[in-house]
């Protein structure tokens, strides 16, 4: 019986070993998997900002694009009044002095 007793006590340290080298593991991929999705959260976050800041260069690229394509006159239409016509004498001048 005491044999018995000492080999069942030896079998159950040994599990015991057994198990708190299982939950040593555990954890250190518990904080490796942690780590990771950590990681991963961080890169999605710089492509999304990438993402924006291409979006933006795009647009400002066709906002730049489009002003180059509408055609600006250089002389006031026919007939029209121009502005300076609409200003009160003196005003519009360089110096600022009156007529």
């Amino acid at each position: 019986m005491i044999l018995k007793f000492e080999d069942i006590k030896h079998e159950n340290a040994e599990l015991y070993a057994m198990v708190d080298e299982r939950d040593a593991k555990i954890k250190a991929l518990e904080e490796k998997l942690a780590q990771a999705q950590s990681d991963y959260d961080s890169l999605k976050m710089a492509k999304m900002m990438t993402i924006s800041d291409n979006d933006m260069e795009a647009t400002q690229k066709r906002i730049i694009k489009a002003g180059q394509k509408v055609p600006r006159r250089s002389r006031a239409a026919p007939g029209a009044i121009s502005c300076r016509a609409l200003q009160p004498a003196g005003h519009g001048t360089r110096t600022g002095e009156g007529a």
